[in-house]
């Protein structure tokens, strides 16, 4: 779960009362490996963000995408690749219902990051946009502990 209030971003668990606060400011709620998708009900923005991205959109019916991006890294720390997968469906008024995606990171720690272990991670997102034009009140967390 995640909150984001005037770019103050807070995370919490389904398994206790206590947000995390992260240090900084923000712009969207971080689920996206910085791609965009989930920030705007508008078609066209996340269309250019895929597209930022390298990835591949393709139009599977009437009102539905399907959108792949694959990337290496090198980090100080590991190699590796990341895929990002996910489908689009628009609603009549060609506006953004549902984004679900998912993305699998896949790689190897270098000699001296934890011995060199190889990792597989994968995240699973799924975002519903309705009601648009309604007031949308989101309240800070009453339990938060800021992180450092």
């Amino acid at each position: 779960m995640k909150r984001l209030i005037n770019g103050v971003r807070y995370i919490g668990s389904s398994g206790s009362k206590t947000w995390k606060q992260e240090p900084g400011t923000f712009e969207n709620l971080g689920y996206d490996e910085g791609l965009g998708v989930g920030t705007s009900a508008d078609p066209q923005q996340l269309l250019d963000a895929l597209q930022h991205a390298d990835a591949t959109v393709t139009k599977t019916g009437a009102h539905t995408y399907h959108f792949q991006s694959t990337k290496a890294y090198d980090t100080q720390y590991a190699t590796g690749q990341r895929t990002f997968t996910g489908d689009v469906t628009l609603d009549a008024g060609n506006r953004i219902a549902k984004v679900t995606y998912e993305s699998t990171d896949k790689g190897q720690m270098k000699p001296g990051a934890k011995d060199g272990v190889a990792y597989e991670s994968t995240y699973v997102a799924s975002t519903e946009l309705s009601d648009y034009g309604l007031p949308v009140v989101v309240e800070k967390p009453t339990k938060v502990v800021v992180a450092r």
